[in-house]
């Protein structure tokens, strides 16, 4: 595991004491090649994150109402129509989604995707920060 993301084994032991069933993790050529697939940059800690875990079934949610999405879905809903984040996660059921911003080749944005037309405001500056907000202090990041 990177350094990037610090706290996913943290994130991964807090679902597994919950009963959520995380899927197996990807090798990294494998999430190199599905994300080039998106057309859209990225940044290694999403590489660490697939590295780590292979996201929940669709339908399956963590005590949050949250779902980390497959590295497929995660493909397939960044092909379906344009948008300003790549998409990785939702909150009950896409109430809203959570989604990367590259900013460079280590650290991606994360931001809420509320679908109203708005822009999607900042809730971390890396995925590392977003996953400790999650883990500390979820209501900052609008659960």
């Amino acid at each position: 595991m990177t350094a990037a993301l610090t706290s996913i084994d943290e994130l991964i032991a807090k679902w597994r004491r919950e009963g959520v069933e995380l899927l197996p993790p990807h090798d990294e050529r494998e999430i190199v090649e599905a994300l080039r697939r998106t057309g859209w940059p990225f940044s290694r800690d999403l590489v660490s994150l697939y590295s780590a875990t292979g996201g929940m079934d669709d339908g399956a949610m963590d005590d949050h109402s949250l779902c980390l999405w497959t590295l497929e879905r995660l493909v397939v809903e960044s092909l379906k129509e344009p948008r300003t984040l790549l998409l990785f996660m939702d909150f009950l059921l896409n109430s809203h989604c959570y989604g990367l911003r590259y900013e460079n080749a280590e650290t991606s944005s994360v931001h809420v995707e509320h679908f109203d037309g708005g822009t999607p405001p900042r809730v971390a500056d890396s995925l590392d920060e977003f996953i400790r907000l999650y883990l500390s202090e979820p209501s900052r990041l609008f659960l």
